[in-house]
C-alpha cells in the first residue's frame, strides 16, 4: 500500500477571512485547511438468524460467529483485529389477521475488524463472506489513524497561526500599523464582543462507507480524502507608524 499523502491548503485569504481594528487592536484569524487520506479500515459484519427455540437460537449464534472468526483468521485477519459488539437475543413477532402474534426467536451480533486498510486483506475480508453460511452483508468503511489524526491537529493549528500572522504583516505594512504585541490567542471557542472562533467539529473519523453485496468476488474500494479545517484567532496591539 502506498503511503498516504498529506496535501496542506493554506488559505492566506478568501474564505473565513476576519480581520477587525478596535481600540488599537487587530483581530486576524487563521485558517488552514488540510487533506488526509485515511489508513484505517473498518469492516461491520451483522449476523443475524432466527430459530423457533431460544436456546436453539443462542447456540446457532453463537457458532456462527466463531466459525465467522474462524474462517477470518484462517484467511490471513489477525485476531487481534477482529472485535464483537451488539449481541441480542428476542422474541419474534409476525402480523396475522387476528394481530401480532409470538413467531419464535430472533438472534443478533456484529463482528467488526479493524485494521489498516489494504485491497489484499479487504479480499481475504470479502473471500470468507462470499460463502453461503456467511452471507449476512456487510459495511466497509475508512477513517484516520491516531497518529493521523495527531499529526493533522497539530500542522492544522500550525498553519492557521502562520496564516493569522501572514494576514496582519500585510495588513500591518498596508495600513502602515506597527504591530506591538500579541494580546490574546483564541482557539476552540467563541467569546467577547466578536466571534473569536466558530467551535469545529472533531476530526472525522469515518468519511466513506459503502454497503457491499457479499456475492462479489473483487472490489476496488479506495478511501476518499478527508477534509480538516482549524481556525485561531489572534489579537495584536498596534499603532500608527
Amino acid at each position: 500500500m502506498k503511503k498516504s499523502i498529506l496535501i496542506l491548503v493554506v488559505l492566506i485569504s478568501g474564505l473565513q477571512c476576519f480581520g477587525q481594528l478596535k481600540d488599537n487592536l487587530l483581530k486576524i484569524k487563521g485558517n488552514a485547511i488540510l487533506y488526509q487520506i485515511p489508513e484505517i479500515m473498518y469492516v461491520n459484519i451483522p449476523i443475524e438468524l432466527t430459530d423457533s427455540i431460544y436456546e436453539n437460537c443462542s447456540i446457532k449464534l453463537a457458532k456462527i460467529h466463531a466459525d465467522l472468526k474462524h474462517h477470518l483468521v484462517k484467511n490471513g485477519i489477525k485476531k487481534k483485529d477482529l472485535k464483537t459488539d451488539n449481541l441480542s437475543i428476542g422474541k419474534k413477532t409476525k402480523f396475522t389477521k387476528n394481530g401480532r402474534i409470538p413467531d419464535g426467536f430472533q438472534g443478533s451480533i456484529s463482528v467488526k475488524i479493524e485494521m489498516k486498510y489494504s485491497q489484499t486483506d479487504l479480499n481475504k475480508i470479502i473471500n470468507v463472506l462470499k460463502n453461503e453460511n456467511f452471507d449476512f452483508g456487510y459495511k466497509v468503511g475508512f477513517g484516520l489513524s491516531e497518529e493521523q489524526k495527531s499529526q493533522t491537529l497539530r500542522k492544522s493549528i500550525e498553519l492557521a497561526i502562520d496564516d493569522a500572522e501572514i494576514k496582519a504583516q500585510i495588513i500591518g505594512s498596508k495600513m502602515q500599523l506597527k504591530l506591538l504585541e500579541i494580546k490574546e490567542i483564541n482557539f476552540g471557542y467563541s467569546g467577547g464582543n466578536f466571534d473569536v472562533l466558530t467551535p469545529e467539529s472533531e476530526i472525522s473519523s469515518v468519511e466513506y462507507e459503502e454497503e457491499v453485496s457479499s456475492k462479489e468476488l473483487e472490489i476496488d474500494i479506495n478511501p476518499k480524502k478527508i477534509r480538516i479545517t482549524k481556525s485561531v484567532n489572534v489579537i495584536w496591539r498596534i499603532e500608527k507608524l
